[in-house]
This record gives C-alpha cells, structure tokens and sequence, in this order.
C-alpha cells in the first residue's frame, strides 16, 4: 500500500496494523526490517522495532526521516506463532522546490 508522497526533510511515519483474519493481534510488535534507498542501497540502523499508537492497539508506526529525493521501499516483519510475515510500504520523497510551488496538494481523507 502506498503511503503517499513527503517534501525533503520531513518526518515520514510509516504505519502496520496488525491484524489475524480481521481480528486486531495485540502483543505482538512489528519491525522494520530495511528500507530500501532510491539508490537501491539499504538504509543503515535495521531491524528496529515499531511503537505502538497506544496502549492496547494493533496498530503501530515508526518515525523516519530519509536524506535524499525518490521512491522509498519499507520491508515490515511481523513474527506470529513461529512464523515470519512481510508486508511492503512505498512512499516517495519530493524536492522543497515543489513545496514553495503547490501549496495544496489534493489527498483522499476518509469521512
């Protein structure tokens, strides 16, 4: 699931929830284990684990901020019952310039 597109020295968090046949799994934390550099090269200080939102809740993040414009690939881990899971994230990171240039970008919100 593409997570969007984020100016240059913006903080990217990055989201998993954790969920077994729709049922939120609580305990069991996430990690991110490598994102992928638009270079191809794999960001250095991985595997880390996940924060949860709050306490209680399936759902976690991870705050990041990358250095450099392009597409960024997010490999996620979740280990259930002696079994590893992955899941892909993609964001895209724009130079400032576009910042100064659209101030409002459109962006599908839920109602």
């Amino acid at each position: 699931m593409a997570m969007g597109s984020y100016f240059l020295g913006s903080e990217v968090k990055i989201p998993v929830t954790v969920q077994v046949n729709g049922v939120p799994l609580v305990g069991v934390v996430p990690t991110i284990d490598k994102i992928i550099l638009p270079n191809g090269a794999s960001a250095t200080g991985f595997p880390v684990s996940m924060q949860p939102t709050h306490s209680g809740s399936s759902t976690y993040f991870y705050s990041w901020k990358p250095n450099s414009i392009g597409d960024y690939i997010v490999l996620i881990n979740i280990q259930y019952q002696g079994t590893t899971y992955t899941t892909i994230e993609n964001f895209t990171v724009n130079d400032n310039v576009l910042k100064i240039a659209t101030k409002n970008i459109p962006r599908a919100v839920a109602s």
